[in-house]
């Protein structure tokens, strides 16, 4: 009976940190959507200031992602 509340212990102490882990992970994600988010509004706002429909910043942003993915 012993060892089976240690194997527990165990199981419970590996969720937990599983848990923290992606907890950590998560709030990384949602860190760098939020910085992508401002990134893209600043572009836009820069855009319309500059009377462009934004299109060309689109097909740069998409270049450079392609340039990015074949290295």
């Amino acid at each position: 009976m012993i060892s089976e509340v240690e194997r527990l212990e165990r199981a419970v102490q590996d969720a937990r940190s599983e848990a923290a882990n992606a907890t950590s992970s998560l709030a990384a994600e949602i860190e760098r959507a939020k910085q992508e988010r401002a990134f893209w509004a600043m572009q836009q706002k820069f855009a319309n200031a500059s009377g462009s429909d934004g299109k060309t910043l689109i097909r740069k942003r998409q270049r450079r992602k392609d340039t990015v993915n074949e290295v």
